[in-house]
């Protein structure tokens, strides 16, 4: 009963995290440079909007290489490739690896969304 338990708490918390990632993944920064006051200069804002989703492309792109390789093979099944049918055999040969490796990725991602 408390492994089930912990489990479909567990696949909610990774769910989360995933609608997250792929919510960031697809933010744009949307500014509608018409409505902004003319009080502000527009093509400073305009650079300010490009530099801004340069810094989140890159700090992603940081994230994602500093993860050790067996952490980015699932981080790009799950994250990048965006697949739902991959099995704990994919990766390891004991399930307690796979969930706890799977742990400690939530955890990373948790932390470089914080900060």
């Amino acid at each position: 009963m408390r492994r089930s338990s912990n489990r479909a708490f567990f696949l909610k918390c990774f769910n989360y995290f995933k609608e997250i990632i792929k919510e960031l993944r697809e933010r744009k920064i949307k500014i509608d440079i018409n409505k902004i006051p003319e009080i502000f200069n527009k093509e400073n804002l305009i650079s300010l909007k490009f530099l801004i989703q340069k810094n989140v492309l890159k700090t992603a792109k940081l994230f994602e290489s500093s993860l050790s390789d067996d952490l980015k093979c699932i981080y790009i099944k799950y994250f990048k490739e965006l697949k739902d049918d991959i099995k704990w055999t994919d990766f390891f040969f004991s399930k307690s690896s796979y969930y706890r490796k799977l742990n400690y990725l939530i955890l990373a991602i948790a932390w470089f969304l914080i900060f």
